[in-house]
């Protein structure tokens, strides 16, 4: 069938527009494992599912994340991103709670949730105060760190907004050694973008409950990886938000040849390479 209007991707009209960022050197702080090539390996399988360029996203890693780059590149999308847009933050590394600035009211607990960048941390609300002026059609933060189910609240608090979170805000997220992978949402999220999430139907465009069924499937499939049987520590789960978007939200369509067929994503190498 036709596709709709302003649809983002290569068959329509508006763009996927990226912020990848990921820290594995933590040096004093504690390295991680494979969060840095998470960052990398989601760009790389936007790109190529050819829904990107190069120039659409800005890619960070390790010392590169900093405060000024990270809340930089978010002002930058914001001041790129059209109506017809989509437009994804990503993050790998460490996260945290601090205790909250008296001006976030909508922290239950008292906290605030923080990625802990190279150079220092970054709160839920100066994140969301970086992205307030975005006018993309969609936002998707997608943030694989430990506590960052808490940025829903600051974040998914308007139309076209969909948060994806490894971690509910009071429990940490493991890293996902037997899948080489930084975290578990990094590695089916972009198994998800190159393909694998287009199943409901497999008809080359992808739906908002495409992709969230999808990881929900995967981190039930890795459970007992991320939970031990046995262990005491408080269980990970995927945390999803889908705001306002309806299961059939379409984020994006995936390219066709000129018979209509679509093109086969290629098989990248979905590999992450330890702390050194």
């Amino acid at each position: 069938g036709s596709r709709p209007d302003g649809l983002a991707g290569p068959e329509g009209g508006g763009r996927v527009l990226g912020l990848f960022a990921g820290i594995t050197e933590y040096g004093a702080r504690g390295n991680l494992y494979g969060c840095a090539d998470d960052a990398r390996l989601l760009a790389e399988a936007f790109m190529g599912s050819h829904l990107q360029q190069k120039s659409d996203h800005v890619l960070l890693t390790d010392a590169q994340v900093t405060r000024d780059a990270f809340l930089g590149g978010a002002r930058t999308l914001v001041a790129q991103a059209r109506p017809e847009d989509v437009v994804v933050i990503f993050y790998s590394g460490h996260g945290g709670q601090v205790a909250r600035t008296p001006t976030s009211l909508g922290e239950l607990d008292a906290f605030d949730e923080t990625l802990i960048l190279s150079d220092g941390a970054v709160r839920d609300d100066e994140l969301a105060e970086a992205l307030a002026g975005l006018r993309a059609g969609t936002l998707i933060v997608a943030l694989d760190s430990c506590n960052s189910g808490g940025f829903a609240r600051d974040l998914i608090d308007r139309p076209g907004r969909m948060g994806l979170f490894s971690s509910d805000e009071d429990v940490l997220s493991d890293t996902a050694e037997p899948r080489q992978a930084g975290g578990y949402l990094s590695w089916y999220l972009r198994r998800g973008v190159l393909g694998e999430a287009d199943a409901r139907p497999s008809d080359g465009v992808l739906m908002a409950g495409e992709l969230s069924d999808y990881l929900y499937d995967g981190f039930v499939r890795d459970h007992t990886l991320m939970n031990p049987e046995g262990s005491s520590d408080p269980a990970q789960r995927l945390i999803v938000e889908r705001g306002s978007l309806a299961w059939g939200h379409v984020l994006w369509a995936y390219p066709r040849s000129a018979t209509g067929q679509r093109i086969l994503m290629p098989d990248l190498a979905l590999t992450s390479l330890p702390p050194r």
